[in-house]
């Protein structure tokens, strides 16, 4: 941060290429964040050109729009569709000739749950600064398995200049808690009423399936366990975390 010293970094994101994992930086305070939409191209453009912003941040691309498992004509329905009604989904195409343009650093942060990158999410590294990827594999090069016919094996990946150049992106991230939701937690007014609090979907992942029947074991043999049946509201869910010992958190969604 040194090239910083005087000022904050100004960020630039543009809300259609947000997503939910940049939302933290709308309550940090080591960053002057600005958050624009398509609409501004042109005018945000201009301003990238005049080196009036320090980074462009976004999230990677989630759903892909041409999928090759469907019919060529299906695809085609589902392209026009999606460009109709919610064009924003191709915006990392815009963000992607942008960057080139006016060869502002971009950081994309990628907090999807599979280890790997999507072929569709190559453009976005090229071009990109950094890559900050949650779920990085301890052997960067394998986050590229199986996303091409070639890759069926690390020896191979290792042998393209594409994921040699983009490797040296990788970098791995954690998301935090803000203090908004930190301060609802209320850990030193809060007693332990739980040893071990758990709340979340499990009939998609076997690590929570698993994880459930050691806390009704742990449970039987006098353990606090907290396990609520209903869905906790988030106010509620961080409360619960203040009165808890440990709090498991397996990996997964919801």
């Amino acid at each position: 941060m040194e090239a910083y010293k005087d000022r904050k970094p100004r960020i630039l994101i543009f809300k259609e290429s947000m997503g939910g994992d940049l939302q933290f930086l709308m309550e940090t305070d080591v960053a002057e964040v600005y958050v624009r939409s398509a609409a501004d191209y042109f005018t945000e453009k201009k301003k990238l050109l005049n080196k009036e912003y320090d980074f462009i941040l976004a999230t990677p691309w989630r759903d892909p729009v041409w999928h090759s498992g469907r019919p060529f004509v299906k695809n085609c329905f589902r392209a026009i569709t999606t460009l109709i009604k919610k064009p924003s989904t191709y915006f990392p195409v815009v963000l992607r000739r942008l960057v080139q343009k006016t060869g502002m650093r971009l950081g994309i942060v990628d907090s999807i749950d599979a280890p790997l990158i999507a072929k569709r999410n190559f453009g976005l590294l090229d071009v990109c600064h950094r890559y900050f990827k949650r779920e990085l594999p301890q052997n960067h090069y394998n986050i590229f398995l199986y996303t091409t016919a070639r890759n069926k094996d690390a020896v191979n990946i290792v042998r393209q200049d594409f994921f040699l150049k983009n490797e040296r992106k990788l970098r791995p991230i954690q998301f935090g808690i803000s203090d908004k939701k930190f301060n609802l937690v209320e850990l030193e007014k809060n007693e332990k009423e739980y040893d071990i609090f758990y709340a979340g979907k499990s009939h998609y992942c076997t690590v929570r399936q698993n994880g459930i029947k050691e806390l009704l074991q742990l449970k039987g043999e006098g353990v606090r366990v907290y396990l609520p049946e209903e869905r906790l509201s988030p106010e509620d869910f961080y409360r619960a975390c203040g009165k808890s010992r440990l709090v498991l958190s397996p990996a997964g969604l919801g």
